[in-house]
């Protein structure tokens, strides 16, 4: 019988194996690369090649000739396990001696089994194939691929400010994977670090990932001193500010004012006046604070005491209202001016005041150079006093009001 050596090559990635044929006294389909398995890595090309062979040992009263002729064609089956794909599974020979390639690819690591079954040839030929079963072991060189989601994602500092969620993707297209942990998990308490990990094992080894979330979702906190919400100063007073920024967790990134911290704010004007001071921590928290206070061109000292107390007077009698007016240093403001009302509201300023002598002009108050006081004599008729708590109201030329309360008894 003559034999037909066959070969196995490596080549530029792609297994290349023959299968030959040869004619016995049965037809004979024969693995000749000489052996009995193969083992390549996973997405590496299989290309085996076939062919019919003659033999020269003949059935009694046979011809000489192929038994794959254009008489008497063959037709190889490739048979393969689920999983190991031929680039096609039919082959047909008319002729011996001619090659045939198929080339396998495996959607996964594993061991497969190929082989081949025959239809054809001369009547009565028989094809014995069991010598060309190949077993082929796809292996997996490399681990699975973790790929962790966070959304949201944390900001630059690693920080997160509202609840958040971790995800698992484990990809391995060579083999199984086998996970450890990997669950997904929302983190809802605000925390310096809770770490969720992921493991991940196949036949190409293990693969393990972790990531650490940080939640603060409290916002810092501001303590103001100096300047006072809804203060009210003179013109060119010397006030500072001062603040301090804390925040227990991320900790502070930023904080700036208006009014920059350790400074005076502005007294140069009168009106109203407000500064704005922001901290933002690590998370991306923001406290906003604004304090509004109000700058007056008069310091008002409170009522001077009339006769029988600061705010008691005799029903029936004048009453004697005096006050000074002092600038930031506490010196007196002559040029001042101001207007008495009687009985105001949060709707009205009142009516005006009715003096109770000739010192006093309309409901306007009078200046004393020798006491530096500014006095008002109130009637005791004609401005709707009453016994018990009488509210007055002084207006200042700066815009100011001053509410006074006085008990006629």
């Amino acid at each position: 019988m003559k034999k037909n050596l066959g070969y196995a090559l490596l080549f530029a990635g792609v297994v290349f194996a023959s299968f030959h044929a040869e004619e016995a006294k049965a037809d004979r389909v024969r693995d000749d690369v000489n052996t009995s398995s193969i083992s390549v890595p996973f997405g590496t090309p299989i290309t085996l090649n076939y062919r019919i062979a003659a033999s020269d040992t003949l059935p009694q009263g046979d011809i000489p000739n192929c038994n794959a002729n254009n008489n008497n064609p063959v037709t190889v089956v490739i048979n393969t396990a689920p999983g190991l794909t031929p680039s096609q599974n039919l082959l047909f020979y008319t002729q011996c001696g001619a090659d045939q390639p198929v080339t396998f690819t495996a959607n996964q690591a594993g061991s497969y089994i190929i082989s081949v079954t025959t239809n054809g040839g001369k009547p009565g030929s028989l094809f014995d194939w069991i010598q060309a079963t190949l077993l082929v072991e796809i292996t997996d060189s490399t681990p699975p691929v973790i790929i962790s989601t966070v959304t949201p994602a944390p900001n630059a500092a690693g920080w997160s400010n509202v609840n958040t969620s971790i995800s698992w993707t484990v990809t391995d297209p060579e083999s199984a994977v086998t996970l450890d942990g990997c669950n997904p998990f929302t983190l809802t308490t605000e925390t310096l670090a809770a770490t969720s990990a992921c493991t991940a094992t196949s036949a190409g080894g293990t693969a393990s990932s972790s990531v650490t979330l940080k939640l603060d979702k409290t916002a810092p906190t501001v303590t103001v001193s100096g300047v006072t919400e809804g203060g009210v100063y003179t013109l060119g007073q010397v006030v500072p500010i001062n603040w301090t920024a804390s925040d227990l967790l991320s900790g502070i990134a930023a904080n700036t004012g208006s009014t920059p911290n350790g400074t005076n704010i502005d007294t140069s004007s009168v009106g109203t006046k407000t500064i704005t001071i922001n901290v933002v921590d690590h998370a991306g928290n923001i406290t906003t604070q604004i304090i509004t206070y109000s700058v007056v061109q008069y310091n008002f000292v409170n009522v001077m005491s009339p006769l029988g107390g600061a705010s008691s007077g005799i029903f029936g009698s004048p009453v004697l209202i005096r006050f000074k007016i002092v600038d930031t240093n506490g010196v007196s403001i002559p040029s001042a001016s101001a207007q008495f009302y009687i009985n105001p509201s949060v709707f009205s300023n009142g009516s005006p005041a009715k003096p109770g002598n000739t010192k006093n002009s309309g409901n306007n108050f009078a200046y004393n150079p020798t006491t530096s006081e500014y006095f008002y004599y109130v009637a005791a008729n004609g401005n709707q006093l009453k016994k018990g708590v009488n509210k007055f109201r002084v207006i200042l030329n700066d815009g100011t009001l001053h509410d006074i309360l006085v008990n006629l008894k």
